[in-house]
């Protein structure tokens, strides 16, 4: 265990490590200060919210990627920082401690902008008004003997009751809001338990909404939020399941045998299921990860799943596009012909991440622009 006197110790420890491991710090504290948000009747109808919310996402993506090799982070961070915070009621005890979470995120930028310095070790202005002083430091002495580590925000995974109560608050301000933030309130309840959703998605997200979309609102904001976790969690099942599908090619894998035929293969229908597999969750893999995904190969691929799992007896019916039935129904001819063979027995035995990266799949199509 680190011994740690006071906030000075604090700053003693900081000025030990390493600059990732700093941010990581300056992270977790400015994120244990979003509940302070909600003291705040009006933090969300005036976009401190989401311009808090903005800054201290930048901050904990960067905390968890190197930021040497990541300089796109910190080109979102000063465009996060440029942002302006409104100072709306001053003469209101709510706002002031609102405002001081704000000022928390703002800190945490300049962390990551500049040194470890020029932000607050220990956000003293929010904790001395909640009356909390002791918890947030016991916190940050939590975090010195854990570094990097993403553990539960509060040590023993408890807040402190005004922390609660804010949260509690902030989440029926978004509640009451014509925007959708589910997306935030999972992503920081998902923090502040200590299983944080995949630091790639957030960093996607850190990178991929544009300043216009983030001043356009939060509602363009969820819009495009779901877009990219949508294509991104494409991209993750449909590697998982390509991966699989390619290890368990008939015969014994060999030069040639490491790239997928393509999907306008005249002969394709004649490959074994395990191909066509292979085939169309590398397609769709490759299509999220483009810039510019085609919509008719993901309509296609999908479509072959959908017979492959049909042919399994393991697809439920629902609606479809026109496209994607008609690619069914093509396929389903050659997994018909394939019944009973190790194919279809591979298929159902990982019918769940096939039906999985069906149905994200179905999810992303009418996101796609």
């Amino acid at each position: 265990m680190v011994e740690i006197a006071g906030k000075d110790g604090i700053r003693d420890w900081l000025e030990s490590q390493d600059r990732q491991t700093q941010i990581w710090f300056a992270a977790r504290g400015a994120l244990r200060t979003i509940p302070g948000l909600g003291e705040w009747g009006a933090a969300t109808r005036y976009d401190l919210a989401l311009t808090t919310m903005r800054k201290i996402l930048v901050v904990s993506a960067a905390s968890a990627f190197d930021v040497t090799k990541t300089p796109m982070l910190l080109d979102r961070a000063r465009s996060a920082e440029a942002v302006m915070q409104i100072s709306a009621e001053p003469n209101s005890s709510t706002a002031t401690v609102a405002r001081a979470t704000a000022r928390a995120s703002n800190s945490a930028v300049m962390c990551l902008l500049r040194s470890w310095e020029a932000a607050e070790p220990v956000n003293s202005f929010l904790y001395t008004a909640l009356s909390i002083e002791s918890e947030a430091l016991a916190a940050a002495v939590y975090d010195v003997n854990n570094p990097r580590a993403w553990l539960p925000l509060w040590p023993d995974n408890s807040p402190p009751a005004p922390l609660v109560q804010g949260w509690v608050w902030l989440k029926e301000q978004w509640e009451a809001d014509p925007a959708d933030w589910s997306f935030w309130v999972e992503w920081y309840e998902a923090i502040l338990n200590g299983a944080p959703l995949s630091w790639e998605l957030t960093r996607r997200i850190a990178l991929e909404v544009t300043d216009d979309e983030w001043d356009a609102g939060q509602s363009v904001v969820a819009a495009r939020i779901d877009e990219i976790r949508a294509r991104f969690e494409v991209q993750w099942f449909a590697t998982e399941v390509a991966e699989a599908a390619h290890a368990m090619q008939p015969g014994t894998p060999g030069i040639g045998h490491n790239q997928p035929p393509s999907l306008i293969d005249e002969d394709l229908p004649t490959q074994p299921p395990e191909t066509l597999i292979w085939v169309a969750a590398s397609a769709l893999r490759d299509e999220a990860a483009s810039t510019t995904p085609d919509r008719s190969n993901l309509q296609k691929a999908a479509g072959i799943l959908i017979a492959a799992l049909r042919a399994s007896g393991l697809w439920v019916a629902q609606k479809l596009d026109n496209a994607i039935t008609e690619a069914a129904g093509a396929f389903g001819k050659a997994f018909g012909a394939a019944a009973g063979v190790s194919g279809l027995a591979y298929i159902t035995g990982y019918s769940d991440k096939i039906i999985l990266l069906v149905e994200k799949v179905l999810s992303w199509l009418p996101l796609i622009g």
